[in-house]
């Protein structure tokens, strides 16, 4: 009994140390032009890192994105959809041994969210995953909701 109990002792201090091995070594700046990127061609719009992106193992998993500026989309002005100080992402774990995302909160720090609506009509936060739509209401006018989450479809 005494040396299942080292054994295992002994397995998750190793896991452990190599999580915390694998965090210090791995350095999330160097894919910050990747997250831009897949954040661009999912959304349509311009995003932009500032700040430095880390990671903590306690007391959750979390991603630290630091400052960042999403902007409205073509046909506005330079003035952000969203910008903030900062972006915390905490990850359940279990999931993540699983192969699946779980994001357990997110937190922004200082957000600044502008909504807008340009000559035409259009509203800058309609079509936010890079949906080039407009859903037909039933008296056959565009609200333009199409592709937008449902917290800010009702907006239009």
């Amino acid at each position: 009994m005494r040396r299942l109990l080292i054994v295992l002792g002994l397995f998750f201090g190793l896991v452990i140390g190599v999580i915390v091995l694998g965090l210090a070594l791995i350095d999330l700046n160097d894919y910050r032009d990747d997250i831009s990127g897949t954040v661009e061609q999912q959304t349509g719009r311009d995003f932009e890192l500032r700040g430095d992106i880390g990671w903590r193992l306690f007391p959750r998993l979390a991603l630290d994105l630091g400052a960042f500026r999403l902007g409205s989309g073509d046909g506005f002005d330079d003035t952000p959809l969203i910008r903030a100080d900062g972006l915390q992402l905490g990850m359940a774990v279990l999931p993540l041994l699983r192969g699946e995302f779980e994001l357990d909160t997110a937190r922004l720090q200082a957000p600044q969210v502008n909504l807008l609506r340009n000559a035409e009509g259009t509203a800058n936060w309609q079509n936010l995953t890079g949906a080039e739509t407009n859903e037909q209401t039933s008296d056959g006018s565009g609200n333009g909701a199409a592709g937008a989450p449902g917290w800010l479809a009702g907006l239009s």
